[in-house]
């Protein structure tokens, strides 16, 4: 997402504003079935069979329904020891329509050791399937610490020969369930009390030469880490590591291993660049440490954090000042729409580890679980979001954007837009800037809440404008119960003013969508498109998505970089807004004498 990519106009389709609405056909219902044969038919030999059988369980899971009973199966599946590889590759996309559906039985202790032992069997069905339950356990935060001690002892006990396959398949799950423990409370897995006898072990294979360790060098030093991630043995492993590093006659070598395991326990924190969703880059900052970054003009260096805020005392993207920690924020050299940061503060040894292990997770699942951290502090504090922070949520991830803005629209109290530009009186006001991020992409659910008229009502704006033409540009591509009868009030407003945005009659636009819902040209009622106040909503638009910087320059966007349509009507006169009017009222009585 480069700088010539504009953000509200091409986004902010309300192209369909009046024209014939694109409804979404409804999924096929899913014909009865043994789920027991469907899931047999993964594993069959004909291509046609397995694609039949998975189309059809996906239609399954898209029933609500059904959809208990398909996870149920699928758990049975997953902890079946003779699953197929090929079935449980079948199985992936039927995973991400569960979403957690499925209810995972809780291990017990002869569970997870079997699982753990049958890693190394012969077969290589069994070795698969014992993976596959102790994955399955780890994501559900099943017995994370047993597990974890477990693979440990058996990743130490492999050390004299161990086989590339088995290595490589009990660091993947020791990691998986490392990342689980460190993200947990640090009292609910608790380690086994930590022996000096142990401690001086991992110390003794960090300070040899590795030919002459007792231990591999990786498994001492993630040993270590370990313990310094749990904070009852913090104190006593910097202790010791302090103390060993004072020893002389230690070679350069194990300096900097010792002194790279003390690098762990400084303040740090992270600062991660997105455009939308798409992850740049990670800035990785000790706290009161300035970082120069090569051909930046100034080092970065931030010398407070907590979980609210970091003061920056020198930067480049950012400078001097306070910068929010926890939330996404715009850049504030670039447009709102181009650049978004996310400030983690990582104060303890467990917290870095633990984001090594976040970071690892899918983009898409980061990107998710970010956007709804940031939403869900904008909704517990009331923050009165700025211009720019609004505009950067048509960035974040849409699910969580559009469960977001109904919610706080109702919650936080409407004031008036910080802005240098001059903007048209109905869009000085954040609920109604709100409402036109919810018009770029909002779906049914949005429609529908923006319809209400209480709703409505708590956006501070003449006309009710900015719900309502969000609404009719979600109306324009999709639908929900009660659409034409909003759509009709709209038409039926006498409150609505002459001077919106020169003049926009926002009850033209309405009755335009609502005549061709209905079959009917909006020329047979005197509508006829407005060019002109189509381009005036473009300019004020425009205004809207340019950064402060362009925006005080009156910089005007140029045709080239985006161009978009918004079919904006007006009447005649009045009495044509009469002539629809009684049309509506007619079809309603003559639907309501239908037998």
């Amino acid at each position: 997402m480069g700088r010539d990519r504009v953000f509200w106009p091409s986004l902010l389709a309300l192209a369909l504003l009046a024209g014939v609405p694109v409804c979404a056909a409804p999924p096929v219902p899913a014909r009865p079935a043994d789920l027991g044969q469907l899931f047999e038919q993964l594993d069959s030999d004909e291509f046609d069979r397995r694609a039949d059988a998975l189309q059809h369980l996906q239609l399954l899971c898209d029933d609500p329904q059904q959809l208990p009973r398909v996870a149920e199966w699928v758990q049975r599946l997953l902890v079946s020891p003779g699953l197929s590889p090929e079935v449980r590759t079948q199985l992936a996309p039927l995973l991400k329509k569960l979403n957690g559906t499925s209810k995972v039985t809780p291990p017990q202790e002869a569970d997870w050791i079997a699982a753990i032992e049958a890693l190394d069997a012969d077969e290589f069905e069994r070795r698969t399937n014992a993976a596959a339950k102790i994955e399955l356990w780890l994501k559900h935060d099943l017995a994370v610490g047993p597990i974890l001690t477990r693979l440990k002892q058996r990743q130490a006990a492999e050390v004299d020969a161990p086989s590339r396959e088995s290595h490589e398949r009990l660091t993947k799950l020791a990691n998986l369930a490392r990342g689980m423990w460190l993200t947990a409370e640090a009292d609910r897995w608790p380690l086994k009390p930590l022996e000096g006898a142990d401690l001086n072990r991992w110390l003794d294979t960090l300070t040899r030469e590795p030919t002459a360790a007792p231990l591999p060098l990786e498994l001492a030093r993630q040993e270590l880490l370990d313990r310094l991630a749990n904070p009852p043995d913090l104190e006593r492993v910097v202790t010791a590591l302090k103390d060993r590093l004072g020893q002389p006659n230690l070679s350069v070598d194990a300096q900097m291993r010792l002194d790279e395991l003390l690098q762990w326990t400084k303040p740090a924190m992270v600062a991660e660049i997105w455009n939308g969703p798409r992850h740049r880059t990670i800035q990785h900052l000790l706290i009161g440490v300035p970082a120069q970054v090569s051909g930046a003009p100034n080092p970065t260096h931030f010398d407070q954090i907590d979980d609210r805020k970091a003061h920056c005392v020198s930067g480049n993207s950012l400078t001097l000042g306070d910068w929010p920690v926890g939330v996404f924020f715009p850049s504030p050299r670039t447009p709102a729409w181009s650049t978004q940061f996310f400030l983690f503060n990582l104060p303890t040894p467990r917290a870095r580890l633990a984001y090594e292990r976040y970071v690892e997770r899918p983009e898409h699942e980061r990107f998710r679980d970010l956007t709804r951290r940031s939403t869900a502090r904008w909704l517990a504090d009331r923050t009165a979001l700025t211009p720019g922070e609004i505009v950067m949520l048509g960035q974040l991830d849409r699910a969580a954007i559009l469960e977001f803005v109904p919610r706080y629209l109702r919650t936080v109290d409407d004031a008036s837009l910080e802005v240098v530009a001059a903007l048209p009186e109905a869009l000085q006001s954040r609920h109604g800037l709100l409402c036109v991020t919810l018009a770029t992409y909002g779906d049914a659910a949005v429609g529908r809440a923006l319809s209400d008229p209480k709703l409505q009502e708590r956006v501070d704006c003449p006309g009710k404008i900015w719900p309502r033409l969000a609404m009719i540009a979600i109306g324009g591509q999709t639908e929900w119960p009660g659409l034409d009868a909003a759509l009709a009030e709209i038409v039926a407003d006498d409150r609505v003013p002459d001077e919106l945005i020169s003049q926009l009659d926002i009850r033209a636009t309405a009755a335009a969508l609502l005549l061709t819902r209905g079959g009917l040209a909006p020329s047979a009622f005197g509508l006829e498109p407005d060019k002109l106040r189509e381009q005036d909503l473009r300019d004020v638009l425009q205004q809207v998505a340019m950064s402060d910087e362009l925006r005080f320059k009156g910089t005007v966007m140029q045709s080239g970089q985006a161009t978009f349509t918004t079919p904006i009507y007006k009447f005649t006169d009045d009495a044509d807004r009469r002539r629809v009017q009684t049309w509506w009222q007619s079809r309603e009585a003559a639907k309501s004498a239908q037998p």
